[in-house]
């Protein structure tokens, strides 16, 4: 069993993930995590005061992706993140990654709930 703590800078918002983890340094811990957290959002309400809220937090989680994606890999600064984040859309499609079988399995069973996360590591 492991429990991964995330705090904002700000102290505004901490997050504590324990559970059962496959690394050392519970990587599948978060990104179970992560994915709940995505599963939980709920629009339905805040379109009321803003109808654009759901395109804006979508562009702030696909911005993060990308500059996470910028930084651990090879896509270059020049780059925005948003631009990262379609350039590894287009590679994966390009490359037929999405349609290989490996991957269809992968996120087939994550829609299952039944992912073996040490197929990941």
């Amino acid at each position: 069993m492991s429990t991964t703590e995330l705090e904002l800078p700000s102290g505004d918002l901490t997050l504590n993930l324990t559970g059962p983890t496959m690394t050392f340094t519970g990587l599948d811990l978060q990104i179970k995590g992560i994915l709940k957290l995505i599963d939980m959002l709920d629009f339905k309400f805040a379109v009321d005061k803003d109808y654009d809220f759901p395109l804006k937090a979508f562009l702030m989680v696909l911005d993060k992706l990308g500059l996470f994606m910028r930084l651990d890999g090879d896509y270059g600064r020049e780059r925005s993140n948003l631009e990262v984040v379609v350039a590894f859309l287009e590679w994966v499609s390009e490359d037929g990654l999405a349609d290989s079988k490996i991957f269809k399995e992968l996120l087939s069973k994550y829609d299952d709930g039944e992912t073996d996360w040490s197929t990941l590591i």
